[in-house]
């Protein structure tokens, strides 16, 4: 039974018409119980089971093609009573008229007895008939019922024994149909979305039946339901970053925003079409980067900055802004909650006379209707003034010709052949080679400083005299300055050349020995080397002076 409401369960079957061949109808039908409920005579006097008579009574809503019980709530909300009239005979005795009659009112889910007294035919019976036909109506369904209405019951002693009262009923249909649309932005998100629309629809005797429509963006989806009037609602249909409004409107009337009541009927206006419209506004917002420069003056100067954003897009680019404080837009919106990251670039940031040591960046979130600011500021430093030349510089070129390192000098001419110690003396007095140089130094000023340019250009200090006493023999050719060739034979006298003139006369005696020994203790050398020292510091030091006038 296709559309049947949740509420309607049970098998087939076939009751009795007039004719009594099978029922008439197999349509769908909904089978529902009520219970009938008969007003007790009050007053009754006591009694033994035997003494009374009666039926117990109950009426059955059958639906055609269902033999089950139906709750009355199937076809009402509340518990309506209906009334029926009955009249009882004695079998055979039908002519004589009904020994009993009377109403009786049904309630619903009650089982009632009617009593009677007792008498001695136990083929008695009772006829029962509705009063009124509106008494047994269930809204939504039509009634069917044999003619006349009249049910045939035993009067019973046993109380377990249960007469039933059948009434047929067939179900009325209706119909309404959803059309779903979808206008506004182009939201991925709601291209291939399923919308589920309700619906809760109540008959006129109040019975409640609900359900949900599952519908996409342009299709239409009809749906069956007993006759009753249905209110449409759409479920919850937003998504994530867009604004949603929902209207409604039947058979393309006036847009409303409140859910539709429509009657779900056949014939005449019935099937009632209902749009659903969902507009989608994606939310969207846009950001503006404002920029500043403590320390410095920038000027007209502008800044370059790129930025790369989070939306589906993956939105990127760059922009110029000038440090004046003043927002400057990006110049296009995106989607709600997208994030864009902003970074200065190194071009334009140079100012002369400054130092800049980190470039700007920030962060935005995009908010909806709104401009998210990105604030970037460049804090700048002086470069420092340059120093003067170096004062250390100046000093060491007055400290140069100083004097004062002279004794440095002395060892320049400590490494020439002057260490004539005594032994060359000795050993070489004959020669006239070395004696002439001393001589000349010795006699001439000048050449005496000649071999010592070298020491005083190294070090001016005067303390090579030590070392220039190497050539002290000096006083010892002064004699030869006379034009004596033979002046190497009286230089014994000073040191060692007494011992070498002692063999050459060729004297061998013991006396002349003790000479030899007191030759290397004669104080006339150190003398000599003395006074040789003098001179030759002497002249140094007027070539010296010389050289710096």
């Amino acid at each position: 039974m296709r559309g049947l409401p949740a509420f309607i369960t049970g098998r087939a079957h076939r009751g009795r018409d007039r004719s009594g061949g099978s029922r008439r109808r197999g349509a769908l039908l909904v089978a529902a119980l009520l219970v009938v409920a008969v007003l007790i005579p009050a007053g009754r006097p006591p009694a033994t089971a035997q003494d009374w008579v009666g039926l117990n009574l109950r009426v059955v809503y059958l639906a055609t093609g269902d033999t089950n019980e139906i709750s009355a709530t199937a076809f009402v909300g509340s518990n309506p009573t209906s009334t029926f009239a009955y009249e009882c005979y004695e079998s055979g005795k039908e002519d004589e008229g009904p020994f009993a009659e009377g109403k009786v009112t049904v309630k619903n889910r009650e089982e009632t007895r009617l009593d009677f007294p007792s008498r001695s035919d136990v083929n008695d019976y009772c006829r029962f008939r509705i009063v009124d036909e509106k008494d047994v109506h269930v809204p939504g369904f039509t009634f069917e019922y044999m003619e006349p209405p009249i049910a045939t019951k035993y009067l019973t002693s046993d109380p377990s024994i249960i007469s039933r009262l059948y009434l047929w009923y067939d179900v009325v249909w209706g119909d309404f149909t959803v059309s779903k649309v979808v206008s506004g932005d182009d939201l991925e998100s709601v291209r291939d979305k399923t919308y589920r629309v309700g619906y809760s629809c109540t008959t006129d005797g109040g019975a409640v039946m609900d359900g949900v429509v599952e519908v996409k963006a342009g299709e239409s989806v009809k749906t069956t339901v007993v006759e009753s009037d249905c209110v449409i609602t759409e479920e919850d249909a937003s998504v994530q970053g867009a604004a949603l409004t929902t209207s409604y409107s039947v058979n393309g009337g006036a847009s409303t925003s409140e859910p539709p009541t429509v009657r779900a009927t056949r014939g005449d206006g019935g099937n009632p079409t209902v749009t659903v419209n969902n507009h989608y506004a994606e939310l969207r917002g846009d950001f503006a980067v404002v920029k500043t420069v403590t320390g410095a003056d920038a000027g007209d100067r502008e800044f370059v900055f790129t930025y790369t954003c989070t939306d589906p897009d993956e939105t990127s680019g760059s922009m110029r802004v000038r440090a004046d404080g003043q927002p400057v837009n990006a110049g296009f919106s995106l989607p709600k909650d997208t994030t864009c990251t902003i970074v200065e670039q190194r071009e334009g940031t140079e100012i002369e006379g400054y130092t800049l040591s980190e470039l700007g960046q920030a962060t935005v979130t995009i908010t909806a209707g709104a401009t998210a600011r990105a604030e970037i500021e460049n804090t700048y430093t002086p470069v420092p003034a340059p120093e003067p030349s170096p004062e250390p510089t100046a000093t060491a070129t007055t400290e140069a010709p100083s004097p004062e390192p002279s004794p440095t000098a002395t060892q320049a001419p400590s490494p020439e052949p002057n260490p004539e110690p005594t032994a060359t003396a000795t050993t070489e007095a004959p020669s006239p080679e070395p004696s002439p140089e001393p001589t000349a130094t010795a006699t001439t000023e000048a050449p005496s400083p000649e071999p010592n340019p070298s020491a005083t250009t190294q070090a001016p200090n005067p303390e090579p005299i030590p070392s220039a006493t190497t050539q002290a023999p000096a006083p010892a050719p002064s004699p030869s300055a006379d034009g004596n060739a033979t002046a190497p034979s009286s230089a014994p006298a000073p040191a060692g050349s007494a011992s070498a003139g002692a063999p050459s006369a060729g004297s061998g005696s013991a006396k002349d020995r003790p000479a030899l020994a007191r030759t290397g203790t004669s104080p006339v050398v150190p003398a000599l080397l003395g006074s040789g020292t003098v001179l030759v510091g002497l002249a140094l030091l007027r070539a010296h002076s010389r050289r710096r006038n």
